[in-house]
């Protein structure tokens, strides 16, 4: 009876499969590093030992979701490359992440810039509806240039977005998707 009773009174502990899933960068890529990665490690630190100072990554889960850089081959057809970001006051940028990479313990996203072209209620300016379109549209979608012409580096904490993209008139037309409202 005593055996009975130490054993009903033992504390239940339950083990998980699930991994608890951690915001940050992933997947190391080994490869040299380029020399724009060079300037970017020049202008964030001060050592001379820049193959231990930067790693590079493939992805990074932020906020519970993985986002794709261009190096990583996997991605199939998905888009999770391309997102909304912010810099500095602006944060309407939109463009495709090149890599992830870490210098100084700090986790940094280089992105190639599609610079807005016109908005994408332009393409309603001979309707009646269109002073009633501007509010609503324009929020939602963004009409880019296909190429881009620049790149960004930025902290990781200033991706915001994921974005559908659709390929239109020799532009991007790329909407956000955000958890904070539906694309309907």
């Amino acid at each position: 009876m005593y055996v009975d009773f130490t054993i009903h009174n033992q504390p239940n502990s339950h083990s998980s499969s699930r991994t608890i899933e951690v915001d940050g960068l992933f997947d190391v890529h080994e490869s040299s590093i380029s020399g724009a990665l060079h300037e970017c490690h020049n202008a964030l630190c001060s050592c001379d030992k820049i193959d231990q100072c930067i790693s590079i990554y493939r992805r990074c889960r932020l906020k519970h979701m993985v986002y794709h850089s261009l190096l990583y081959r996997r991605r199939g057809s998905s888009v999770s490359y391309f997102v909304q970001y912010s810099k500095g006051h602006d944060d309407n940028l939109f463009g495709k992440i090149d890599l992830f990479f870490k210098c100084n313990n700090e986790n940094f996203a280089s992105i190639h810039n599609h610079r807005l072209k016109h908005l994408f209620t332009d393409y309603f300016l001979s309707s009646n509806y269109h002073d009633i379109l501007l509010k609503a549209l324009n929020v939602y979608f963004y009409v880019l240039h296909h190429t881009s012409t620049l790149t960004d580096v930025v902290t990781v904490d200033n991706i915001s977005n994921m974005c559908v993209v659709f390929t239109f008139n020799d532009s991007l037309v790329v909407t956000p998707l955000s958890s904070s409202y539906e694309h309907d």
